[in-house]
């Protein structure tokens, strides 16, 4: 029994020593909403073609992310004809990011992206997983909308995941999802005004298996519509990726040696 209980505590000990810890790649909000991402309303660029190495965000500093250590402000995005504006809104209890349009009857449908090395805070090189957390609402109630997440991989090929209905228009009550890269079921994604496609146009495709080795950029996709009003949207309060470590060596000999270990001692 001491025994026993002697392995088992190594074996946690080498765990805790030898596992590296997650990386976080991207890191935009906060959980239950951040209060100090602007200081006063602001806007950010608009585009209906996505263009590698670009940034739509406000300019960091003074109104926007004045306080952004350990946070990603810069990012990439696009978007169909029908979205009219970019806000980052100043609210209680979390400043929101926002594209927004019309008319009623048309959707609204943005892709938001932090591109390695451009717009993240550590490289994803070498990383075979990522977790991604998203939390947001509707922009009022009447409007239907979705969200999607999107990853690149090494090769420069867009994927999309599953859907996941928004039902909450309330910021004090967000819409949470997440998921591993891995445990999330993908599907071809080519964004707005690329691949053929035309400006303000991205186009799904057939279901696919991504090579999540060193995947180059992580995202979100969403997609709002209200019957009759203009101005519908998603918002976003929060937004996180993080690089989901291998097993070092040392630990998996480590574990490997406790379990023969521990063979023996019951035989």
């Amino acid at each position: 029994m001491k025994t026993t209980s002697l392995l088992a505590a190594s074996a946690l000990l080498i765990s805790a020593t030898a596992m590296p810890a997650a990386t976080t790649l991207v890191h935009w909000g906060e959980s239950g909403g951040d209060g100090n991402i602007v200081t006063a309303n602001t806007t950010g660029s608009l585009s209906t073609t996505y263009t590698d190495g670009a940034s739509l965000n406000p300019t960091v500093g003074g109104s926007y992310y004045p306080s952004n250590t350990d946070r990603t402000p810069t990012y990439n995005a696009a978007h169909t004809t029908s979205v009219s504006a970019q806000d980052i809104q100043d609210r209680t209890p979390g400043d929101r990011l926002l594209f927004r349009g019309g008319p009623g009857g048309t959707p609204v449908e943005t892709m938001f992206a932090w591109e390695d090395g451009v717009h993240t805070l550590n490289s994803s090189t070498g990383y075979k997983d990522y977790n991604f957390t998203w939390e947001g609402h509707l922009r009022s109630t009447g409007v239907i909308g979705a969200m999607n997440f999107l990853l690149e991989d090494s090769m420069g090929q867009w994927h999309i995941s599953q859907s996941f209905s928004l039902t909450s228009s309330d910021s004090s009550s967000l819409d949470s999802f997440s998921g591993s890269a891995s445990s999330l079921t993908w599907s071809l994604y080519t964004p707005f005004g690329t691949g053929g496609n035309a400006a303000g146009v991205d186009t799904i495709g057939a279901g696919t298996s991504p090579d999540l080795v060193s995947a180059q950029s992580f995202g979100f996709y969403t997609e709002a519509v209200h019957a009759t009003t203009a101005n519908s949207g998603v918002a976003l309060n929060y937004f996180q990726v993080t690089a989901v470590p291998e097993p070092s060596s040392t630990a998996l000999l480590g574990l490997g040696g406790l379990a023969l270990m521990l063979r023996r001692k019951r035989s």
